[in-house]
């Protein structure tokens, strides 16, 4: 081999290393932003449970679909976070396939309870809105 074919193969090999090394940092950033989409979804059903033990609501079985909806996101979100933390863990993608593949399916079945959550939510929410222009507690025109 001539010394300019080992300096290509080199440069290729670092081109790798480096694009490997931006990748491993990117998942971590998601993984980061996953846990704190977390923390503020448990903040939020944590309030929102609160608010629903407080409130003499007029609608509240409305009210407790929200709450659930809530707490489906939760745990949507909470096994999404898991599932790509496990994914990312692997350092060898050939050894750690299971892992990885494992992972993937925690984080895919996260995604589901996230959607069904926020669909209760989306459904209840529209009822408590109906209910209240029906009332007369939202004026119409606001939201028709």
């Amino acid at each position: 081999m001539t010394g300019e074919k080992v300096s290509e193969i080199k440069n290729i090999n670092n081109d790798q290393t480096e694009k490997d090394n931006l990748k491993l940092k990117l998942e971590q950033q998601v993984a980061v932003g996953l846990w704190i989409q977390v923390i503020g979804q448990i903040t939020e059903s944590l309030a929102l449970s609160q608010l629903l033990i407080i409130n003499d609501d007029p609608f509240l079985e409305d009210e407790k679909t929200i709450v659930l909806g809530a707490w489906i996101k939760t745990v949507g979100q909470l096994l999404e976070a898991i599932g790509v933390s496990e994914q990312i863990s692997v350092k060898d993608e050939g050894e750690g396939a299971a892992v990885i593949v494992k992972g993937q399916k925690i984080a895919v079945t996260g995604d589901w309870l996230q959607a069904f959550g926020a669909l209760l939510d989306a459904i209840a929410g529209t009822n408590v809105l109906t209910e209240e222009q029906i009332s007369g507690i939202i004026p119409s025109f606001i939201i028709p």
